[in-house]
């Protein structure tokens, strides 16, 4: 009988404690996935290939 009585006690604490988590969870969770730091890390390298020009070409230099 003690035990049921603990455990109506606990659950009318527990229903209580529910109603503030629908409050205060949601923006606590939202909290979690803001974005805290940016970085920018390198990927990759690009080459730039030098154009030939119009004259070099017709000189036959390049």
């Amino acid at each position: 009988m003690r035990q049921l009585e603990a455990d109506r006690r606990h659950w009318d604490k527990r229903l209580n404690m529910l109603a503030e988590e629908l409050v205060r969870e949601p923006a606590r969770i939202e909290a979690t996935y803001e974005v805290k730091a940016v970085r920018v890390e390198p990927v990759g390298i690009v080459y730039q290939k030098r154009r030939e020009t119009p004259s070099r070409k017709w000189r036959g230099e390049g």
